[in-house]
């Protein structure tokens, strides 16, 4: 525990946590563009997503956003589409460009592979951290308000509903955990064992899922908050989430590294 703490401020994961921070919130509105794009295309309702923004969002928030979403929504948009996926993916993949960086300062292993191929590994990596940032929101985060809006459509949906409430943790849990699985084996420019980094991802799906919980107490609580902090405390709430989110994988690969520096019967660096 000693070392662990020493590597979080020799290796500056504070500050990391605050720079992915700031890569993945800018990710969010983009991704929130392309996501709204694609309704039209699937000749999808924008009102039950209208209704949970007026519900749930401040009213000053809200009202820009509706006006916005009606904007986008009037019409099929490829090039909406397009800058929506691509601002996602760039801004993503800064964040996942410096997590690289960071893993393989914590195994102190030297970047060999060609800047293009890490920038290409940085994308994809960065679109397996939206799907899954995307499906911890969704879930945990808003997963009541999810099951609620159904089975006011599905009644039937009502006798299962204690089960859907224990499911959306379960799925998130391990769809976080197999694509943190993912980020900690092709992320670093060495292949580590599955026992290497089982351990460090483990922790770092239950510290997300932990910080997912506290921001669904939020959501559901959203009123109580409001009336305390106005406007800005979902936003504050928010950035403290993604923040914690960094901190999470950042830390996970921490405990990766000090695993692979025992096996290897080496001293930790100082």
């Amino acid at each position: 525990m000693k070392d662990l703490f020493r590597r979080i401020h020799q290796h500056e994961l504070n500050d990391l946590s605050a720079v992915i921070a700031y890569y993945l919130l800018l990710s969010l509105f983009p991704l929130l563009i392309f996501l709204i794009a694609l309704f039209p295309y699937f000749s999808l309702d924008v009102t039950p997503l209208l209704t949970w923004i007026n519900h749930y969002v401040p009213s000053e928030t809200a009202e820009l956003l509706t006006e916005q979403i009606r904007s986008l929504f009037g019409e099929t948009n490829s090039y909406i589409l397009a800058f929506g996926l691509l601002a996602a993916l760039w801004s993503a993949s800064n964040a996942t460009h410096i997590l690289i960086r960071a893993f393989n300062r914590a195994l102190e292993i030297k970047e060999t592979r060609p800047f293009i191929k890490v920038r290409i590994d940085a994308l994809l990596l960065a679109a397996g951290l939206i799907i899954t940032i995307t499906i911890a929101l969704l879930l945990p985060v808003f997963g009541k308000v999810i099951i609620s809006t159904l089975t006011r459509y599905a009644p039937f949906l009502e006798a299962v509903n204690p089960l859907l409430n224990q499911a959306r943790w379960v799925i998130s849990f391990f769809m976080i955990n197999l694509v943190l699985l993912a980020l900690y084996y092709f992320a670093p420019n060495e292949k580590l064992k599955f026992f290497d980094i089982y351990f460090g991802s483990l922790l770092a799906t239950v510290l997300w899922t932990l910080s997912s919980y506290g921001f669904s107490f939020y959501v559901e609580n959203f009123k109580a908050f409001n009336a305390a902090y106005g406007s800005l405390g979902g936003i504050i709430i928010l950035l403290i989430w993604i923040y914690f989110t960094a901190f999470s994988i950042l830390l996970g690969g921490e405990v990766n590294a000090m695993r692979v520096c025992r096996r290897r019967d080496k001293f930790c660096p100082d």
